[in-house]
């Protein structure tokens, strides 16, 4: 059965029925969204997607701030394989009038054996004068936390990492380098980050700074400003980044599965296959 998603989402979260919010959550989440609701429930404010065979949990619920929706997170839980552990969320959020333009946060969890990778990417969407969607920044970060420092229950570091949908935690980057700095005034630091923080200058290019592991600065810039499907190309700025990932399993000494590749949530799988290749090429 398909069902009418946007009319659902509308009615479920008030602030899905900004035109600019739906041509986003379209873009994201595509026409197939229509087929993979499950149920709905209005007054639990939850939608149930379709799982498949390696699925703990996917599902729509709201982002809020004083009692109100200003946005939607999508979240997918993959079941443990090959001792890792996987989910990947993405926010959907308005940003109002005052800020203009709306946030997408997508995070990518993997639960090594030894480690935890936060690996996320954060842009916020604005249109310009002709209607066109634009990012007006963009953020790609990557962060390595040893399980002894988010499990331990003396400093309650497991309620530090804990995703939730409250609005002060939508934004992924601004949220893991917030932990990232409060961690650090403990005489403790991530055992691996990355970021690349860009944002559009006046000469409409994407400017802005790698950080790299606290070794170096590096400039930043690309071409890439508009906001469309980026499917079926290899973005310059995840690109930049697969160096970060080898560098990262090596000083970590870290076999997983993870690439840091860019992924849609509908087709987000745990792949054996994949998996096993990965691990050879690295190797």
């Amino acid at each position: 059965m398909r069902y009418d998603d946007l009319m659902i989402l509308e009615g479920m979260f008030s602030d899905v029925s900004n035109e600019d919010v739906k041509n986003v959550i379209r873009e994201e989440l595509g026409e197939d969204l229509s087929y993979n609701i499950e149920t709905f429930d209005f007054e639990k404010q939850k939608i149930s997607l379709k799982k498949d065979e390696t699925d703990e949990n996917y599902e729509i619920v709201p982002i809020k701030i004083s009692g109100s929706t200003i946005g939607i997170n999508i979240k997918r839980v993959k079941k443990e394989a090959n001792g890792e552990k996987f989910s990947l969320s993405k926010n959907i959020v308005y940003r109002g009038k005052e800020k203009k333009g709306v946030t997408v946060s997508n995070l990518e969890k993997v639960e090594t054996k030894d480690y935890t990778i936060f690996f996320e990417h954060t842009k916020n969407i604005v249109k310009d004068g002709t209607d066109i969607l634009k990012k007006e920044q963009e953020n790609l970060g990557l962060w390595v936390y040893d399980n002894a420092l988010i499990q331990n229950e003396r400093y309650r570091y497991f309620g530090t990492f804990a995703d939730t949908t409250c609005y002060g935690q939508f934004d992924y980057h601004e949220r893991l380098s917030y932990i990232e700095k409060s961690i650090k005034e403990d005489y403790l630091l991530p055992d691996y980050v990355t970021k690349i923080e860009t944002e559009l200058n006046e000469h409409e290019k994407m400017v802005g700074t790698i950080h790299n592991n606290y070794l170096e600065n590096l400039e930043y810039h690309n071409e890439d400003i508009f906001y469309f499907d980026h499917l079926k190309c290899k973005r310059d700025i995840y690109s930049e980044m697969e160096k970060y990932v080898k560098e990262m399993k090596m000083i970590l000494s870290l076999e997983t599965s993870f690439d840091g590749t860019e992924k849609r949530i509908d087709d987000y799988k745990v792949n054996e296959k994949e998996k096993t290749k990965i691990k050879e090429d690295v190797n």
